[in-house]
């Protein structure tokens, strides 16, 4: 699963397998930013704003069998104790890998 993290003034898309990188924002201001992250169990792809920043090859050996849950943190990294500075609104989580057509409809809502 996506996780999300901020350094300073960067927010970034990452996913947490042994094999673990992320794809940074480049510097942000302090307004509101839509933040979408999907994982398709190799890829990473990360959008700020409705537009594809980047993507990492993140490949997961780990295969969930059907029903299986995990645990979810939001507001926290626990890998590096990275902290959530500012808010979250309208957090969503799908089943399904969203499509850059997906992520960009969802920003213009």
């Amino acid at each position: 699963m996506p996780d999300f993290a901020q350094d300073q003034d960067n927010y970034w898309g990452v996913v947490s397998t042994p094999a673990t990188s992320g794809v940074a924002s480049g510097p942000m201001d302090n307004h509101w930013h839509h933040l979408v992250a999907t994982y398709d169990g190799n890829e990473l792809k990360f959008y700020v704003d409705g537009s594809f920043i980047g993507s990492s090859i993140n490949p997961c050996p780990l295969a969930l069998p059907v029903g299986a849950t995990i645990n979810y943190q939001v507001g926290y990294w626990t890998q590096v104790a990275s902290t959530w500075h500012g808010s979250m609104d309208d957090l969503r989580f799908y089943t399904r890998v969203l499509s850059d057509v997906d992520v960009k409809a969802l920003y213009m809502q």
